[in-house]
């Protein structure tokens, strides 16, 4: 199960140690802590700015009526939807779903029958 949580920014201090993520509304929703200090490398290229940690115990997340559950099928479709990439679901019956990439020519012709795609049962992929 894939949970998003709407987020607005990341508050740091270069050399504390704590990282704070804000909600939309200003409300703290992550607060991670190190035992060591925040450093920032300029010299990286990506195009936004990121951070990778791994964190040795579980952890636990409270969810409120913000958090929304994605399915696989939910993922595909969000990422697609931001790359601006045309896409069209084709619902076969009983929780099966393929989605094709397609132009806006392929949609109206549904014409999707040499395409690639994505199956998805019950929103979860199952092959590509």
């Amino acid at each position: 199960m894939n949970i998003q949580i709407p987020a607005h920014s990341i508050e740091f201090n270069e050399y504390g140690n704590t990282i704070w993520v804000h909600s939309p509304i200003g409300a703290t929703i992550l607060r991670i802590k190190t035992l060591g200090k925040i450093t920032i490398n300029k010299e990286c290229e990506n195009i936004c700015s990121h951070s990778d940690m791994i964190v040795k115990e579980n952890i636990e997340i409270c969810l409120s009526e913000d958090a929304k559950i994605l399915s696989d099928l939910d993922k595909l479709k969000q990422t697609y939807d931001a790359l601006g990439i045309s896409y069209v679901v084709v619902d076969k019956g009983s929780g099966y779903h393929l989605l094709y990439k397609s132009t806006e020519e392929e949609k109206v012709n549904c014409d999707f029958k040499s395409k690639e795609f994505f199956e998805f049962l019950d929103g979860k992929l199952v092959s590509w």
